[in-house]
């Protein structure tokens, strides 16, 4: 492709968007193609303004509303990129504004009884501090459920309840019961759903090193999509390495500002973590490297960030959604990925540095009852015994175990076959 075949009236603009992004590291190829669609169609419309305008923005949103929602979106954000990139160069310019989606295809836009108390209730969650993303998401699509029902009084029956408990999954029962209270406390009708059965613990994946190896290599070589850029493409190294080398969870991973990375000592800040906890850990002076050199790469185009792991809209972070997508997506692409018992989580990560480093200890020959309180607070457990539940609930471990502890057999006994008792 050419940028001499732009032709309309913000064809110098685009041209220009084009190359900067190219000269921050950005390859823009689907950006240049959209881009360029979006030209012919002013040329066809004969718009003559060198700025963008609400009509045209619009006009070009109706051109493609046969598309798919997904292409819709992306039609509409490089246009985005070229109104920002108009007003940063001091044009005066429409800028669409980003649209905010429900975790489906589906535009967010609240419309049954409950709207007016789901708006009030997510705000008080985010004032309480929560992004609550998930959970505003969630309330999103519970919604358009009440829409689709035809309720048309904010009474969330005991029918309404579970029956959406049971249409979507009992992951959703604990957000309905705080949605339920926060409805009783303004003065409204509402069951609150009893606790459900906690259900057996999934043993939880340990992953070998053979598995890590390959699923770093995959995180290392990835080549950004449209949804990534170059940017959060280096994040992903970081941040997965995080989870392993340093037990972090995902939140407090995607949460880092630049004000809690310590490059020069690698300490590292982590505030308001779950239970309302604070805390302080290092990191290894190889991950550090990294850390140091990705923060180097990012301040080229983002000197003055807020978070450490910008999204690609840079006021925002990564979220856990697209680390969980991510995750699967470098999985997948591991030899490993049809062979898994079960598939590992990005939790695995976490749960695979406890475990490594339980045993390590005990292959040194440290005396885990000295250890073990410095791993739970470098975790943020409550307890040591959240600690343990990690490790001997890894059956990787016994093995380790049954060599190293004399008491081993005591704890852990030979398992005696069925027809032998």
């Amino acid at each position: 492709m050419s940028l001499d075949e732009f032709s309309s009236s913000l064809a110098p603009a685009i041209c220009e968007l084009i190359l900067q992004k190219r000269a921050n590291g950005s390859k823009y190829i689907h950006g240049e193609t959209l881009l360029r669609h979006f030209d012919r169609f002013c040329v066809e419309v004969g718009y003559t303004d060198s700025a963008l305008t609400e009509d045209i923005v619009l006009r070009w949103k109706n051109h493609n509303k046969s598309r798919k929602h997904r292409q819709q979106s992306q039609y509409l954000s490089y246009v985005r990129h070229l109104g920002q990139y108009l007003r940063s160069i001091g044009i005066p310019t429409y800028v669409p504004p980003t649209e905010q989606y429900s975790g489906t295809a589906d535009p967010i836009e609240l419309s049954s009884p409950f709207a007016p108390h789901i708006k009030n209730f997510i705000l008080q969650k985010q004032a309480d501090g929560y992004a609550y993303t998930l959970g505003e998401r969630t309330l999103y699509r519970f919604d358009r459920h009440c829409v689709e029902l035809g309720i048309t009084e904010p009474v969330l029956t005991r029918d309404l309840a579970l029956e959406w408990i049971m249409l979507t999954t009992k992951r959703n029962a604990p957000l309905m019961r705080e949605f339920a209270k926060y409805l009783l406390s303004v003065g409204n009708e509402a069951y609150i759903i009893q606790k459900l059965p906690v259900r057996h613990y999934q043993q939880p994946y340990i992953l070998t090193d053979d598995e890590l190896t390959a699923f770093f290599a995959a995180v290392d070589s990835f080549n950004p999509d449209y949804r990534s850029c170059d940017r959060m493409a280096a994040g992903y190294s970081v941040m997965f390495r995080l989870h392993y080398c340093c037990g972090m969870r995902s939140q407090e991973v995607c949460c880092l500002k630049v004000e809690d990375m310590d490059l020069s000592t690698g300490k590292i800040i982590i505030l308001n973590s779950k239970g309302h906890k604070d805390r302080v850990i290092y990191m290894h002076q190889d991950l550090l490297h990294i850390c140091q050199n990705y923060d180097a790469f990012v301040r080229k185009t983002l000197p003055q960030r807020r978070w450490f792991f910008p999204a690609k809209e840079p006021s925002k972070t990564i979220n856990k959604a697209n680390m969980t997508r991510r995750f699967h997506y470098f999985w997948a692409m591991t030899p490993y990925s049809n062979n898994s018992a079960h598939v590992p989580t990005v939790h695995s990560l976490r749960h695979t540095f406890v475990v490594n480093r339980i045993n390590s200890w005990i292959q040194e020959g440290r005396n885990l009852s000295h250890m073990m309180p410095y791993l739970s607070r470098y975790l943020g457990h409550s307890t040591e015994e959240d600690t343990h539940y990690y490790y001997h609930l890894a059956a990787s471990a016994t093995n380790i175990i049954r060599d190293r502890d004399l008491q081993s057999q005591k704890v852990i006994p030979e398992v005696i076959p069925y027809e032998e008792t």
